[in-house]
């Protein structure tokens, strides 16, 4: 397989090429693992960083704004993950969203 392109799986949609092919073979479970940190006020953008199948294929990329497939140009207001297929089978199982601390803890207690 080439080098990925805009419009390659795990891309950023016209935005970023992934770093690497981390595709199993057609009818195999795929995992992601997406780690989105939106903007906020004062910030410089949304940040992603994403992992498909164990491999990372975007590492805190930062988000020049929304992709072609965005319902609209609001960057600042939480939304709905959007999934795409291109005409092919494509089945989804054990999808999860976990809101993320704005800020890591401060106390630190070593094990």
């Amino acid at each position: 397989w080439d080098k990925p392109g805009l419009g390659d799986c795990g891309a950023i949609y016209n935005q970023f090429a992934p770093l690497s092919n981390g595709c199993r073979p057609a009818m195999e479970w795929q995992t992601y693992d997406v780690v989105f940190r939106a903007p906020r006020a004062g910030d410089s953008g949304p940040t992603l960083s994403l992992a498909h199948n164990d491999i990372i294929i975007h590492n805190n990329v930062q988000l020049p704004g929304v992709t072609g497939a965005a319902i609209d140009e609001d960057i600042l207001t939480p939304g709905p993950l959007l999934l795409q297929d291109h005409r092919d089978l494509v089945c989804y199982r054990n999808i999860w969203i976990v809101e993320l601390a704005a800020a890591g803890s401060s106390n630190y207690e070593p094990a």
